[in-house]
Parts: C-alpha cells; sequence; structure tokens
C-alpha cells in the first residue's frame, strides 16, 4: 500500500509542469450534415500542420486544446463528404467557435463506415449510446474491452482479470449479446461466447463504439437478446502521417499477506502494464492508399494473485482507393497467455488466507491462445443514393486451457496438492477403465480378463488377477464395479486436464443501401459463414503409485462444426421530415454439426498408448446389439424469422420520441444438445415410470420486445429515457425431472423489464455524464417440477441472477486552460446493488442455516487527472487514474452457487456461493505522445 502511494504522489507531481512554453488558445465547434442538420460523429478535424487534429464526437462536437496563438487552417474530412478548410484566428486563453457543415461527394479516403449497423441519433428507433475514440483513450489504462463500458446504461461490466472481462446487457449474458468489430460478428458459433483474451489490443485502437440495447437490435449473425456492441477500430483512417507511442502502467493495493498456493504467505503488490506502438501513413499517391502498422505488449498481475497475463498484439491495415471503390485489408493478431482466479473465493476465508487468495493458483492452470483473424471490406459507391458493402473474413484459432484435475485445497493455509497416492486406487480406476474399453471395442487390455471364475466372486471381470468389485461395507454383500472412462470418471488422481479448442472460419457479410427517394430508404444484406472447431482433451503427468504417467487417456476428441446463412431487408420510410419508421426483417438457417474423431487408447497397465482406437459415443449399441445413435442425430438445424417494428418522431429540434416491437430467436447451443460422453439428444432424453425413453427436442429460444424512449439534445447537455419489457420464452437451462433424470430443456420464460437514463451535459469548462438503470428481471413460468436442484417454485417471481438490477453512474470533470496546456480533473463513482448468486435468491450453510444469496452493494469512488500540452512540437498527454479510492473491501465483481470437491473441509462438495473479489485501490499512470 505505501508503495502504491508513494507512486501516486510521485505521478501527481510529474502532471504539474513547471515550463511555460507559449500561449495557446481553443479552437470547438460541431460538424453537422449539410441536407439535414444530423451531427457527422466521427469525422476528422485537424490543423493545416497536420499534427494536431481530433474527431467529431456523437454530437458532431469537437475541440482542439492548446492550438498556439494566431491563424490557422482547420480541416475536416469524412468518407462520401466534400473536404472543407476554414481560416480561424486562436486568441490566447480563449475559445473560437466553428461550425461545418457537410456536403456529399465521391468517395475518397478517410475511414471505413459500418453504417448498416448503426443507429443515427433522431432517426434510428432504438436505445443506444455512443462512445467516440476520444471517450475511449481517456479511460484506457490496460483493461479489457468490457471495462471501458462501464457507465453504459443497462450494461454490466464484470470480469476477473486481464483477459477475463465479460459484459451483461438488460440481465443477459454476453452469448445473447452480439459483438462486431469493423462489421465482423466475433461470437464463438459453438458457445456464442466472446473471449476478450483474444483481442489483447483492441482496446487501445478503437475509433468509436456503439451500444445498442434490446432485442432483434443486429443485422447479421445469431439471435440478440440483450443487445449488441458494435466496435469500429482505427486502422488507417488518419489522412496525415503520424506515429503514436503510448504506455500505461499500475498498481493494485493488497492489505495483508496472502496465501501463494503452496502453502506459504507472502507480502504481494501486483501490478501490470502495456505499451503501444503506431504508424498512421497519411494518405499517400493522391489520397488513393494508406496504410496503418501497430504492435502493442502487454504484462502483469491482476488484483487476485496467480493471475499473470503475457500478451502481445499486433495489427496491419491497408485501405485503397479504385475508381468507385474503397477497400480495406486488416489483419489483426494476438498471441497471449494468462492464468486465471474464475469465480472461487470463499468470503469467510479471506480474513486467513488473505483477500487476494487465489483458490485456482497453481502452475497447472492457464490459459492460452491465438485467433489471427484477416478480413477483407469493399465499399462500392453505385451511385450517390446506392452502395455495396461486402466484407470477407478467414480466423484461424489454437490453443486451450489447462488446470489441475482433482486437486486437493487446504483451507487453513491456502496450499494446493494433488490426491493420496494409493496403490488400491490404482488397481480400481486402472481396472474401470480397461472394463469400459472392452465394452466399447471389445479389447482386453494388460492384466484385463473380461470374465473369470477363478475367485471367490464367481463369474465376472477381473483386473490383475482381482475380482473388479469388493464387498459392501454394511450389508458384506459383493458387487461389480461399473465400467468408467478414466478421465470423465475417476476423482482420486490428479493430473493436468488440457482442453484444445483449433478451429478455422471463413465468411462474409454484404449488404446493399439504396435511397429509392426522399421518402424511401431500403437495405438488402445477409451473411454466411462456415465454423469448424477441433475440441481436444488430453491428460498430462497422471500421479500414480508407479511414478508419473507424462501423457494418458484423452477425455474427448471431436469436431463442431457450425454454419449459417442469413438475410435481412431493412425499410426506412420518411412520410415527413420529423418521423421516420423502421421496419426490418431477418431469416436465419443454422446447422450445427457433430464429427467424432477416433481416440486413441491408452493402456494403463502398460503405461502406454496402444494402436487401438475407440469413437466416445457413436459407435454405442442398444441392448439388442443395434447402433444407439444413426449419423443423422448429429446434425441439428434451426430456421426462424425475426421482425422488428420501430418509429421514431421528432416533436422539435431538440426533442423526439421513439417505439419498437421485436422478436428474436436464437438456435441453441451445440452444447446444449450434443454430451460428448453420452451422445446427441442424452440431456433431452428421459426415462417414464414404464421404462420408456422420450426425447425432448430443443426449440429456438425467443425474446419479444418491447421499448418506448424519449430524448432531448440541447445546447450543452442531452438526456434520453427508455423503458422496455422482454418476455423471454423457451428459455434452455438444466433441469430435473421427477424421474431424477438431468436435462438440458426449453424449462420456461423469464421477463426482463426496466427503465434506464442517460444524460451529459457540457458548461463551459465542467463536464459531466450520468446513467440509472433500474431493472426487474424475474422467473414468471416454468413447466418443470425441479430446476438447479430446487423445486420451480422456490424459482418463480425471483431475481434472475448474475447481474445487479440497479446500477448508477456518474462522473464530471473540470478543465483548467493553463498558459501550457489543459489540465483536467474528474471524479467518478460506479454504484450498483441487487446482484444474486443463486437462482432461489437464497443458499444454506453446512450448519443449516439459510442466507440471502445477494452480494454487497458495490460502491467505488475514483478520481482521474489528465494533463494534454505541447511537447516541443509535439502533441503529448499524461493521465493519472486513481481507482476505487474509498478502498471498499466490500465490493465483489460475481457470485456463483457450486461446489468444491476439493476443499478440506466441511464443505467438500457441497454447494456454496463462492465471489470474485473486486480490486481494492489502485493508481495506474498513463503517457502518450503523438507526432
Amino acid at each position: 500500500m505505501k508503495r502504491v502511494l508513494v507512486i501516486t504522489v510521485l505521478s501527481i507531481l510529474l502532471l504539474v509542469p513547471v515550463a511555460i512554453f507559449a500561449q495557446t488558445g481553443t479552437i470547438a465547434g460541431q460538424v453537422t450534415i449539410e441536407k439535414t442538420g444530423n451531427p457527422l460523429a466521427n469525422a476528422a478535424i485537424y490543423l493545416g500542420d497536420s499534427k494536431t487534429g481530433t474527431y467529431a464526437k456523437k454530437n458532431g462536437q469537437f475541440t482542439l486544446k492548446n492550438v498556439p496563438v494566431g491563424t490557422h487552417t482547420v480541416t475536416v474530412s469524412f468518407m462520401g463528404y466534400a473536404k472543407q478548410m476554414k481560416e480561424v484566428n486562436v486568441v490566447a486563453d480563449e475559445t473560437t467557435v466553428v461550425k461545418f457543415e457537410m456536403a456529399v461527394e465521391a468517395v475518397k479516403l478517410g475511414g471505413m463506415k459500418v453504417s448498416a449497423n448503426r443507429a443515427v441519433k433522431r432517426e434510428t428507433p432504438i436505445a443506444f449510446t455512443d462512445l467516440s475514440q476520444e471517450d475511449v483513450v481517456n479511460k484506457y489504462t490496460t483493461e479489457d474491452v468490457p471495462g471501458l463500458l462501464e457507465g453504459v446504461p443497462g450494461l454490466f461490466s464484470t470480469g476477473g482479470g486481464l483477459g477475463e472481462g465479460e459484459l451483461r446487457v438488460r440481465g443477459f449474458d454476453q452469448d445473447k449479446v452480439q459483438i462486431m468489430i469493423n462489421g465482423i460478428p466475433v461470437n464463438d458459433p459453438e458457445s456464442q461466447q466472446v473471449y476478450w483474451s483474444n483481442w489483447t489490443g483492441l482496446s487501445s485502437n478503437i475509433k468509436s463504439v456503439q451500444v445498442q440495447r434490446g432485442a432483434g437490435s443486429s443485422m447479421y449473425g445469431s439471435g440478440v437478446f440483450g443487445g449488441s456492441v458494435n466496435i469500429e477500430t482505427i486502422g488507417s483512417s488518419v489522412p496525415e502521417q503520424e506515429w503514436v507511442f503510448r504506455t500505461s502502467g499500475g498498481m493494485y493495493s493488497v492489505p495483508d499477506k496472502v496465501a501463494d498456493g503452496t502453502g506459504n504467505f507472502i507480502d504481494w503488490t501486483p501490478y501490470n502494464y502495456n505499451m503501444l506502438v503506431r504508424y498512421n501513413s497519411g494518405n499517400l499517391y493522391g489520397g488513393k492508399f494508406n496504410y496503418s502498422v501497430m504492435a502493442e505488449r502487454k504484462l502483469g498481475d491482476s488484483w487476485q494473485i496467480g493471475t499473470e497475463y503475457n500478451g502481445w498484439s499486433f495489427g496491419v491495415d491497408t485501405q485503397h482507393l479504385w475508381g468507385d471503390h474503397t477497400v480495406n485489408i486488416s489483419l489483426i493478431s494476438a498471441p497471449q497467455f494468462h492464468r486465471q482466479m474464475r469465480t472461487s473465493t470463499d468470503m469467510e476465508l479471506m480474513d486467513t488466507l488473505g483477500r487476494a487468495y487465489n483458490r485456482n493458483n497453481n502452475i497447472e492452470q492457464e490459459n492460452y491462445y491465438h485467433k489471427p483473424q484477416l478480413s477483407v471490406r469493399d465499399e462500392w459507391k453505385l451511385s450517390d443514393d446506392t452502395m455495396l458493402m461486402t466484407n470477407v473474413f478467414v480466423t484461424s484459432g489454437t490453443g486451450g486451457g489447462k488446470y489441475l484435475r482433482n486437486d486437493k485445497f487446504d483451507v487453513a493455509t491456502g496450499r494446493i496438492y494433488g490426491q493420496t497416492i494409493k496403490s488400491s486406487t490404482d488397481w480400481k480406476y486402472f481396472g474401470r477403465h480397461a472394463l469400459h474399453i472392452y465394452n466399447e471395442t471389445g479389447i482386453e487390455l494388460e492384466g484385463f480378463v473380461a470374465s473369470d471364475s477363478t475367485t471367490a466372486a464367481g463369474w465376472g471381470p477381473h483386473y490383475n488377477g482381482e475380482p473388479l468389485g469388493s464387498s459392501d461395507w454394511n450389508t458384506g454383500e459383493w458387487y461389480w464395479y461399473s465400467a468408467k472412462n478414466l478421465p470423465n470418471g475417476d476423482y482420486s488422481h490428479t493430473w493436468q486436464n488440457d482442453s484444445q479448442n483449433n478451429h478455422k472460419q471463413f465468411g462474409f457479410n454484404t449488404y446493399l443501401d439504396h435511397k429509392i427517394n426522399d421518402m424511401i430508404k431500403v437495405v438488402v444484406g445477409g451473411e454466411w459463414r462456415y465454423w469448424r472447431a477441433t475440441h481436444l482433451a488430453q491428460g498430462w503427468d497422471l500421479r500414480y503409485t508407479g511414478g508419473l504417467f507424462a501423457e494418458h487417456q484423452n477425455r474427448y476428441n471431436y469436431d463442431g462444426i457450425v454454419s449459417n446463412l442469413s438475410g435481412f431487408v431493412r425499410a426506412q420510410i420518411q412520410p415527413m421530415p420529423e418521423l421516420t419508421v423502421m421496419l426490418d426483417g431477418q431469416y436465419a438457417a443454422y446447422t450445427s454439426r457433430v464429427e467424432e474423431n477416433p481416440i486413441r487408447i491408452f493402456d494403463y497397465g502398460l503405461g502406454m498408448f496402444t494402436d487401438n482406437y475407440y469413437f466416445a459415443t457413436k459407435n454405442k449399441t442398444n441392448s439388442d446389439g443395434t447402433l444407439k445413435f444413426e449419423e443423422s442425430d448429429y446434425e441439428k438445424t434451426f430456421n426462424f424469422l425475426s421482425p422488428k417494428l420501430g418509429v421514431n418522431y421528432n416533436i422539435t429540434e431538440y426533442l423526439n420520441v421513439l417505439a419498437n416491437y421485436s422478436i428474436a430467436n436464437k438456435e441453441p447451443r451445440l452444447g446444449d444438445w450434443y454430451s460428448r460422453s453420452s451422445g446427441p439428444d442424452a440431456s433431452q432424453t428421459w426415462t417414464d415410470s414404464l421404462g420408456v425413453d422420450h426425447v425432448d427436442e430443443l426449440d429456438p429460444e425467443k425474446a419479444t420486445t418491447m421499448e418506448v424512449g424519449i430524448g432531448y439534445e440541447g445546447v450543452g447537455w442531452n438526456i434520453t429515457t427508455n423503458l422496455y419489457q422482454t418476455i423471454y420464452a423457451d428459455k434452455i437451462e438444466s433441469v430435473v425431472q421427477q424421474s431424477g433424470d438431468y436435462l438440458t430443456i426449453n424449462a420456461g420464460e423469464a421477463t426482463h423489464q426496466g427503465v434506464e437514463i442517460d444524460a451529459g451535459f457540457l458548461f463551459g469548462n465542467i463536464d459531466g455524464n450520468v446513467s440509472v438503470t433500474y431493472a426487474q428481471n424475474r422467473w414468471t413460468e416454468l413447466n418443470v417440477d425441479e430446476i438447479f436442484g430446487e423445486d420451480a417454485e422456490e424459482v418463480i417471481d425471483k431475481v434472475v441472477p448474475y447481474s445487479p438490477e440497479q446500477m448508477v453512474s456518474f462522473g464530471a470533470g473540470y478543465t483548467f486552460n493553463l498558459p501550457a496546456g489543459d489540465l483536467r480533473v474528474g471524479l467518478s463513482t460506479n454504484w450498483w446493488d441487487e446482484y444474486y448468486g443463486t437462482y432461489t435468491n437464497e443458499y444454506e450453510l453446512a450448519d443449516g442455516t439459510v442466507e440471502e444469496a445477494k452480494l454487497p452493494y458495490f460502491l467505488a469512488l475514483n478520481s482521474d487527472i489528465s494533463y494534454v500540452f505541447k511537447l516541443g512540437s509535439k502533441d503529448a498527454s499524461i493521465r493519472l487514474d486513481l481507482k476505487n479510492i474509498n478502498n471498499r473491501e466490500d465490493n465483489f465483481l460475481r457470485a456463483y452457487y457450486t461446489s468444491d470437491y476439493g476443499r478440506q473441509d466441511g464443505l467438500n462438495g457441497t454447494k456454496y456461493m463462492y465471489v470474485t473479489p473486486a480490486p481494492l485501490f489502485n493508481a495506474f499512470l498513463t503517457a502518450e505522445v503523438k507526432f
């Protein structure tokens, strides 16, 4: 803590310059579209020296600070609009105001548009929030993208350190939220999740972000329930040559000693940092070509021990102008390795093991992945009223995650270690595995005899000369052991599990934007994508009485294949200038398929792999010897239509209202219908009282949203309010039938509803923003008797867990216009409450006491001090971020109700609410130079 405070004080002193370079002033203004008067967000504004520049904010406004006194040429450019230049006279310590009205003209270089997926204020009838490059730059230190979106109404940003960011929108997990980067959906087609560790350098290369809230708010990819996040990167959009050097680093406060996972307690101060260099060529060859290259290094620990991050990010972006075509080629590559904390902290143990202890802190645990993405985008301007955008992309991912399987956790010392090794345990599980292999293939492994009567136990399987069974301790009755695939059913040996997920993906999306007349505009497009991923779980370093098996039986090996074909049409009708009607429709067909790969058989008796193979489930047979599954069982296809209707009406030039109604559908995930050990539809199969099997096929999930909103965009301030309700039907969950069968089925219905308020202001040198979210997310209907291990009636009308229902974010700052530069001091706070970690909203302690499963309210007070100045002729800035100044120890980020089968106390195997602690006070210093 003392080291953090010392660094903080020194950093503040650095922010107070003693040199006065020159007298300066400020240029401010707004960029709008000539015909409509609408703001032109992200237009590039720069001075004649090309060294000073910025981008227009979402309301079209811009500010150029620290401009030397005198006459300057201000240039504004944006692709598709005629460049404008104006002479401006800058007076010391004063703000000169200038306005630009941009006229449409032929395409020129200046950045790619992804407009079909972008909403326009006072026109598109949906709820959305825009973040400009300036908004992101003024917030980013080293965190993942979800951390930069904190404060967006309806969006909950959480995580567990670098690479482990997560977000939820309107109570929906991010597998129900579409993430798009430059118009390309990046959700995993199988799990539908987003893994932010694959995008190390994205945070520092964002040009703009638009968060759209509500069902059906995207036209590409899988169905959207909570909303979508559309990210546009900087790429080669800078019109003039530029070098950028940036670095950020900081430390977290750890107030006490912490268990290090080996049984020792240590003093520990975590820190992390990044360093970035980016070069933009500017427009070359008469404005027909430009390119950019970047590299970023990110390294260090998060706030819990055992969370090291080690990553690189590289990017190359080119832009070409060929006639009426603007072609962008982009390559992103981000190899990384990091370790995780997960949601596994027992709040009670923080007092003895230290608040920063990590249940998973061992050298066997790591996440490693590399997912380069290549994309080629072409914008073809067919006429002044027609544009065709086509995006072709390829990705290739290699890597996975490792963890220690069947470990032990000493709650007194925090030591993590392996199972006790016994020869009887070896014999039992090696023998049961041999029986499993015999049942699957008919092969007898070393020491195994399928049927023998040489012992008193009689006929039955034997291993190493002993009958594979034992006597019941209570009755003395003999029973034979069942077959077990060791990697799936052995809880008495310890080894490192390595789950690898290597994929290839290619596809394209396209849309035609055509203005029929002044009243009607139509957008028609679609997407096709093919994904194939090999999933392989290897076992390393299994400990047994004879030593160590460096490699042993693979747990699974299969390919998941997903293809989707979707098409959409959007009609935007303006029967009068004040009224916009939007009609959307998307038709999608999704096919997911599993191809099982042969698994090589490991003989534990010989301690080596054999030359024989088997399949996990495809060769399973019924009692009559027939195959249990047909080839067609391993493929599922889902088709659905998702419509959306919206209306926006501009009451005045400042005030508008909107309303929309939408239906979105989402296909079941591959893992919902395929079990790696039991086969297709295994989780939908149940047995009735007569012993007859039934299969409940999964239906697509469905979200129906109704929403109204009102917005005011005034001079110096703005505010929007949205009221929504989403009916989440056919929700897929894991349940327990009366028969005791565990199933994954369409379990019931939930309602997500609430109100969101977003406001901002700028009065002179004072700026600020506030967002408020009040939600009610409840289970309303269940068609099962038991769910999540609880009676269904205990879940009805309870809060849907894992996202707070109340959130407030506030920030304000004051800018001092000093002779040498601008110094801004800001304060902000983030508060949320009503976060539950179980579906019943309560949990039971070991002594039978029932506790409310609600996290304490979260409250963090933050401050930032930034200084923008000239370093000679170069643009420079330095910023100090102080977070969680109140150092609140009861701040937590996540909770999860689960069992820890490794902990060595009375809670072993008992369901309990575990949490992810939030960081305490931390300080980060960021510096950037452009020239």
